[in-house]
C-alpha cells in the first residue's frame, strides 16, 4: 500500500459544483461521488507453475498485480498526511487541527465506532438464568470461532459445545480425550477432597491423546468447583479487563480476509474450468482474473453501510460505521473515541449500564448518553491506549526460558501442587511456575528494559493460583509513574529536559520511567494519585488525575465540585444545532484538557456574566432571564448552515 492517491475534485470536473473552502459545497450527480474517495491500491504478486502434457514445468510470474482498493484512514501511517507539521498541512490544503480517524467513502466522512465484546480464549464463570453455575469459553483461531461450555447441572458437570445439539457427560469427554481412569481425571482437577466429592455424582465408568485439551477441561471444571463452593470466585462479565474492544484496523482486516478468500475461491473455479476446456491455444494468464471489483466493492459496501456480514466466523453486526459529527471540532473528537455496546441498547439489564470501579482511568466515567443507551455507550479515558496483536512465539519461549514447567512434562498429580501457579498465556496453559511472584517481576523488569513489547501484561491471580501474560489486542491500558518504594522514578531534571524538548514521551517510556499497565495488571499495583500521598507500598502514581476523564468530559471546570449527574448533562448540550458562531470567544477559566487537545485555538462559545438573585421573593427553577440588550447585541448569534441535494433528472 505504498502507492496512495487521494481522488481530489478539482472545479474542472466538478459538473455543478460551487468551491467552498477545501471540501466544498457540492450540488453533484450520485455517480460523481464515487470518485470522491479516499483508497490505494492492493498489489500482490502472482505466480503460477503449469506442467501439462509437457514434463518440464512453465512458471508465470506477475508483479504489482492491483486486486483491490483498500479505503485508508485519515492520519494513519499510511495516509499522505501522516507525520506532516502544521506548515506542510496548511500548504496542502488540510486543517492542521483536523484530529483524522475516519475514512473518506463515496464522499462522505465515515467513522468507524470500537466495539466491545466479551474476551476471546478466556475462562469466564458466570451462572444462567436457572443458578446453574457454568465456565465458558470462546475459542477464536484464524479459522473458526467455537463456544464450549461447562455447566453443573443437578450436582452432574455437563460439556455443551455449540455444534453439539445436546450436552455431554463430562467424563464421558476426559475419557474419549485419553484419561485412563477416574483418578487421573480427580488428580488434575485437583486432590482437594471437595472437589473429588462434588466430581463423585459426574464419574461413569466408560471408556487419541488430546492431554492439553483434558488439562484445559480440568482448570474449567476447578474453576466450576470453586465457584460452587464460595461464590466470590465467580467473574464479572462487565469487568473491563474481561473485555476487549475491536479497532478499526482490526475489524477491516478480518473483512479483507474474508472478501480475499471468497475471490480466491471464485478464481479457482474459473481456472477449473478454463483448463478444462481441451480446446485452449493460448499460454492461461490468471493475472486478470485477480483484478475485479469484489474487494473493493466489498469494502466500500461494509464502510458505506455499517453492516459487517462475515459468514465464516457468523458475523452479522449492523451501524458499525457512523457519519462523523462535525457540529464541533470537540464532537468529532468524541465521535471517534466513542465505544459500541456489546448488548442491545433496549434491554433493560443495569449491570452493563453500572459505572464500574475497574473503568478508572480507561473509559470516561461522564461521557455517556441519557435514554436508553445509557452506560452502554461508552468513551475512552484521555490516556487510553488499545493494544494490537504482538507476535507471541518469542514470548512463549521466553516464558520457558524463565522457569515455567511445560504441561507436557507434568502429572495430573503435580499440576495443582501448593505454592505453584499455571501461567497462562493468552488463553493458552503454558505449564506452572514455582516462583510466580519472581516470574512476574522478571517479566516487569524486561519490559521495562525495553528488551519485549511495552504492552505485555503480566497479572498474578492468587485466588485462581494463575498468572496471566497477556500480549493480545484489545486490552485497555494506560501510562503510569513508576514509583521504588513510593518515590517517583521521574525526577526534577527530566521535567527540564521533557519542556526543553530534549526528551519525548517515548523517551520516559524506552528508559523505564512510565510504564503502561492494563486493568488485570493494576489489581497487583498500588497507585498513588500524588506523588506526596504515596507510601513505602506504593508502586505506581498518576501522571494526572483529571486524565480519568474523555475529551468531552474534560470541557468542564472543577468538575468534582458538580454532581456526578450534572457533568454528564453538561455533555449533552442543546446548542448541538449551532454551525457556526457569529461572535466566538475564548472561555476566561480553562482547563487542561483544553490546552491538551488544542480546543483552546478554535473559540466555540461565549462568556456570559450570569446574575443568580430572587425575584420578590420567588425562585425559577431550571429557567434563565435574558437581557434583551445583549442579545440584541449579538449574545448567541450564530449561523445555520443546511446542505441541499438536488438529483438533476
Amino acid at each position: 500500500m505504498n502507492q496512495l492517491k487521494f481522488f481530489n475534485i478539482k472545479q474542472s470536473q466538478t459538473k455543478g459544483c460551487i468551491p467552498y473552502g477545501q471540501w466544498g459545497v457540492f450540488v453533484e450527480l450520485k455517480e460523481y461521488l464515487q470518485l470522491f474517495q479516499y483508497a490505494a491500491p492492493i498489489l500482490v504478486n502472482v505466480e503460477y507453475n503449469t506442467q501439462g502434457n509437457n514434463p518440464q514445468k512453465t512458471r508465470f510470474e506477475k508483479n504489482d498485480v492491483t486486486i483491490g482498493r483498500m479505503p485508508i484512514m485519515l492520519r494513519s501511517c499510511c495516509c499522505v498526511l501522516y507525520g506532516k507539521d502544521e506548515a506542510e498541512l496548511a500548504r496542502l490544503g488540510e486543517c492542521p487541527l483536523d484530529p483524522g480517524g475516519y475514512f473518506v467513502i463515496k464522499g462522505t466522512e465515515k467513522v468507524m465506532l470500537i466495539q466491545e465484546q466479551l474476551s476471546k480464549n478466556r475462562i469466564i464463570i458466570d451462572s444462567d438464568k436457572k443458578g446453574n453455575i457454568n465456565a465458558s469459553v470462546t475459542s477464536s483461531t484464524e479459522d473458526r470461532k467455537s463456544k464450549t461450555v461447562i455447566l453443573m447441572e443437578k450436582g452432574k458437570m455437563y460439556l455443551h459445545l455449540n455444534m453439539f445439539s445436546e450436552k455431554i457427560p463430562i467424563m464421558v469427554v476426559m475419557k474419549a480425550m485419553g484419561m485412563e481412569s477416574d483418578q487421573e481425571v480427580v488428580q488434575m482437577v485437583g486432590r482437594d477432597p471437595r472437589y473429588s466429592a462434588v466430581l463423585l455424582p459426574s464419574i461413569e465408568v466408560r471408556q487419541g491423546s488430546f492431554r492439553a485439551k483434558c488439562i484445559y477441561v480440568a482448570v474449567m471444571l476447578r474453576r466450576v468447583i470453586d465457584a460452587f463452593l464460595n461464590k466470590d470466585t465467580m467473574d464479572d462479565k462487565d469487568y473491563v479487563g474481561n473485555k476487549r474492544l475491536e479497532l478499526s484496523g482490526q475489524l477491516i482486516s478480518l473483512l479483507f480476509e474474508d472478501l480475499f478468500k471468497t475471490m480466491i475461491d471464485n478464481v479457482k473455479k474459473k481456472m477449473d474450468e478454463i483448463m478444462g476446456k481441451p480446446s485452449r491455444s493460448s499460454r492461461f494468464d490468471p493475472a486478470p482474473y485477480l483484478c475485479g471489483d469484489s474487494i473493493t466493492n466489498g469494502l466500500e459496501r461494509t464502510l458505506s453501510t455499517g453492516n459487517f456480514n462475515v459468514k465464516r466466523f457468523r458475523m452479522d453486526r449492523k451501524g458499525m460505521t457512523q457519519v462523523l459529527a462535525r457540529l464541533s471540532f470537540i464532537a468529532a473528537m468524541g465521535h471517534m473515541t466513542r465505544i459500541s455496546p456489546q448488548f442491545e441498547k433496549s434491554r433493560k439489564v443495569s449491570g452493563p449500564r453500572a459505572l464500574q470501579p475497574s473503568q478508572w482511568g480507561m473509559l470516561c466515567p461522564c461521557d455517556t448518553p441519557e435514554g436508553e443507551a445509557c452506560g452502554l455507550v461508552k468513551n475512552l479515558a484521555l490516556m487510553t491506549h488499545v493494544t494490537t496483536d504482538e507476535e507471541e512465539g518469542p514470548l512463549i519461549s521466553l516464558c520457558y526460558y524463565l522457569g515455567v514447567e511445560d504441561l507436557e512434562l507434568l502429572s495430573g498429580e503435580e499440576l495443582h501442587t501448593p505454592n505453584s501457579f499455571l501461567v497462562i498465556f493468552n488463553g493458552l496453559i503454558l505449564g506452572k511456575h514455582r516462583r510466580p511472584q519472581h516470574f512476574a517481576a522478571t517479566m516487569r523488569k524486561l519490559r521495562r528494559a525495553g528488551k519485549i513489547g511495552e504492552f505485555v501484561s503480566v497479572y498474578v491471580n492468587e485466588k485462581q493460583c494463575c498468572v496471566y501474560v497477556a500480549s493480545d489486542g484489545g486490552r485497555v491500558c494506560r501510562p503510569l509513574v513508576i514509583a521504588d518504594k513510593g518515590i517517583s522514578r521521574i525526577k526534577e531534571h527530566h521535567m527540564k529536559e521533557l519542556l526543553a524538548g530534549v526528551r519525548t514521551f517515548d523517551s520516559f517510556l524506552q528508559d523505564g520511567l512510565i510504564e503502561y499497565l492494563d486493568v488485570n495488571e493494576e489489581n497487583n499495583a498500588l497507585i498513588a494519585l500524588y506523588e506526596g500521598e504515596a507510601t513505602t507500598e506504593t508502586t505506581h502514581i498518576e501522571i494526572e488525575p483529571f486524565t480519568i476523564l474523555g475529551v468531552c468530559a474534560g470541557l468542564i471546570p472543577f468538575p468534582h465540585h458538580n454532581q456526578s449527574p450534572r457533568n454528564t448533562y453538561q455533555l449533552r448540550r442543546m446548542d448541538t444545532l449551532l454551525y457556526l458562531l457569529v461572535y466566538p470567544q475564548r472561555p476566561l477559566l480553562t482547563t487542561k484538557t483544553i490546552e491538551l487537545v488544542g480546543y483552546d485555538k478554535l473559540g466555540a462559545g461565549q462568556n456570559a456574566t450570569v446574575a443568580v438573585m430572587s425575584y420578590s421573593g420567588y425562585d425559577i427553577e431550571d429557567a434563565i432571564v435574558m437581557n434583551k440588550s445583549s442579545l440584541d447585541r449579538g449574545f448567541g448569534r450564530c449561523i445555520v448552515m443546511k446542505r441541499y441535494q438536488i438529483h438533476h433528472l
